[in-house]
């Protein structure tokens, strides 16, 4: 396939382009028209500059201005053109039956003007202009539109950016609850670990512990054929104790006698309550 160059990229069809005539000579507006009808253009002839600026909307594709006219001259009807903003991509080609000064040239261009001819014109360089100044606008619209869809685009794209970025947040969010509530969990489960496996009172190991321990210990023993040490022991008239003296003294002293035991036991040696006041290491 051959490859389109930029030229004929944005090389657009000017036919049936509406363009606007403004001329206080109804011969101009007539001789004007009759060019443009030949050239498949669509002229809007109009002998009001007053008129005219409330019919400029973004369907004309060029006008032909008179920079002569009562009521309203050239210069005025190119301010009040310009300052519309949603018109500034319409050519504006200036016809003037005076050969203008310097001066007068660069106010045109500084008001807005983008061409000027001088009466009388030749035909073919109106027309090569005006083609000129369409395809122009033309492409500048098609530029327009292609930057809007960028800005859209990246609008779309930044929004989904700020999405994915939220989500990663309220993910990371999520993660941390997770990892506390992890922590949390495996906190609780030595808790439970550790009361399913200790007596409440004394903190030593329970019944059903210390005698699990003892049952390994005793496999462990005969498959070694080592010896195993075991001592049960209670406190002697423990009963009148509590009755003598209440339960909360009673606990007291399960408590102080757990804790002086362990300070004299070895390391690897177990001690655990078996029963109210009964112990076994």
């Amino acid at each position: 396939m051959k490859k389109r160059s930029e030229n004929e990229i944005f090389k657009f069809n000017v036919k049936n382009s509406k363009v606007l005539i403004i001329d206080d000579s109804n011969d101009i507006l007539d001789l004007i028209s009759s060019i443009l009808t030949i050239e498949h253009f669509i002229p809007i002839p109009i002998n009001d500059p007053i008129k005219a600026v409330n019919l400029v909307n973004k369907k004309i594709d060029a006008i032909i201005l008179d920079l002569m006219m009562p009521g309203m001259n050239g210069m005025e009807f190119l301010k009040k053109i310009r300052e519309k903003t949603e018109l500034h991509h319409i050519p504006i080609l200036v016809l003037t039956a005076r050969l203008n000064e310097q001066e007068d040239i660069a106010e045109l261009f500084k008001l807005g003007a983008n061409d000027y001819l001088t009466k009388p014109f030749f035909r073919d360089e109106l027309i090569a202009r005006l083609k000129l100044h369409i395809n122009l606008k033309k492409k500048t619209e098609k530029l327009v539109k292609a930057n809007d869809k960028l800005n859209q685009r990246n609008d779309e794209l930044l929004a989904a950016v700020k999405r994915e970025e939220t989500l990663n947040e309220k993910i990371l969010e999520r993660t941390i609850e997770l990892q506390e509530a992890y922590k949390k969990i495996e906190q609780l489960n030595k808790a439970l670990e550790y009361s399913a496996s200790h007596d409440v009172l004394t903190e030593v190991l329970n019944r059903g512990a210390i005698l699990s321990y003892l049952e390994n210990d005793i496999k462990r023993a005969k498959r070694l054929k080592n010896h195993i040490s075991l001592m049960i022991f209670d406190i002697d008239h423990f009963k009148a104790i509590n009755d003598n003296y209440g339960h909360l003294i009673g606990d007291f002293i399960l408590k102080k006698l757990s804790s002086l035991i362990k300070e004299y036991i070895r390391d690897i040696d177990l001690l655990g309550r078996y029963g109210g006041e009964e112990f076994i290491i």
